[in-house]
């Protein structure tokens, strides 16, 4: 077994990681933990996603259009400004929402933690500018909160940069799986994307789980 999954990984900062030392699972046991862990994760947010942009839709463009509507047709302008009103209040609150994922690979690289509040914050922003009529989809946000998942998870366990850079890409094989349901891009796009040369053959069975977990997910609902 290659020596990125030598144990005890964790730091001893935090319970978690204390209890993964004492515990001393088997190296593929931790591999096998954490790809359910965040490909499971990674699908319910991202359906958990979807669910919020529908809601959204409704309540905008069924309830309250239901009741402005009958001033005219105009009024139906006003369901996206106030989506961006709300969206432009998430920014000014948070100050500075979850960076991209070029920008969370250079923050793994560079060893800086992310708030946990950018990425649920942007998360919300995204659920409603679509849910308001904005003209996108949430692939591409989905793939952005399953890489948020993984590299908060990395953060939580205080794993090392290597091992924090490939939760980060299991978590984007995962989003891009749930969100595209396409596991197999899924897992190239880490390989390539995010991992590039650096991972090693045993970290294909992190992302590969990761990624068939997260689409599998959505279609159960």
């Amino acid at each position: 077994m290659s020596p990125f999954f030598s144990l005890p990984p964790f730091a001893t900062g935090s319970r978690l990681p204390r209890l993964f030392n004492q515990l001393q699972p088997p190296p593929e046991t931790v591999v096998l933990l954490l790809a359910v862990l965040i490909g499971g994760s990674a699908g319910l947010s991202v359906l958990l996603f979807r669910y919020l942009i529908e809601a959204i839709h409704y309540i905008a463009l069924e309830k309250l259009m239901g009741v402005i509507g009958q001033l005219g047709a105009w009024t139906l302008a006003c369901v996206p400004v106030l989506g961006g009103c709300l969206v432009g209040t998430i920014r000014w609150l948070v100050q500075d929402f979850s960076p991209n994922l070029m920008s969370l690979m250079g923050a793994v690289e560079a060893g800086k933690e992310i708030p946990f509040i950018r990425p649920i914050a942007k998360t919300l922003a995204a659920a409603i500018s679509l849910g308001t009529g904005a003209s996108l989809g949430p692939e591409g946000p989905s793939v952005e909160v399953g890489a948020n998942i993984g590299i908060l998870l990395g953060q939580g366990l205080k794993v090392s940069r290597g091992r924090q850079k490939l939760l980060l890409g299991a978590g984007a094989a995962a989003g891009l799986a749930a969100g595209f349901n396409a596991p197999i891009a899924g897992v190239f796009f880490a390989l390539e994307v995010v991992l590039g040369t650096t991972f090693e053959t045993t970290a294909v069975s992190v992302v590969l789980l990761a990624a068939v977990i997260s689409a599998s997910l959505p279609k159960l609902a």
